[in-house]
């Protein structure tokens, strides 16, 4: 699950993999980009993070294995959910 984030100091540029494993929370962003394309994603599952360009390094920044469960069996059986951003 991928969601757009706008940060108001963005992150350091660490503890970046490109392997992520079930239930990392994690930041991703276009580092190379002038205007800054930022996003949070978790994963259900281990995933070689990529795009069109190859490779895309990201930053884990937690694993959410508890509630990537539960919210992942609500959706498998009642079908999507809106997200709400306070």
């Amino acid at each position: 699950m991928n969601v757009a984030y706008k940060s108001n100091g963005h992150p350091k540029r660490e503890n970046q993999t490109i392997v992520t494993s079930l239930g990392e929370l994690v930041y991703l962003r276009d580092w190379e980009a002038v205007r800054m394309i930022e996003g949070i994603a978790n994963y259900y599952g281990a995933e070689h993070t990529r795009s069109h360009r190859g490779d895309e390094p990201i930053t884990v920044m937690a694993q959410i294995l508890d509630q990537l469960f539960t919210v992942g069996d609500r959706i498998w059986l009642n079908g999507t959910e809106h997200i709400k951003k306070n």
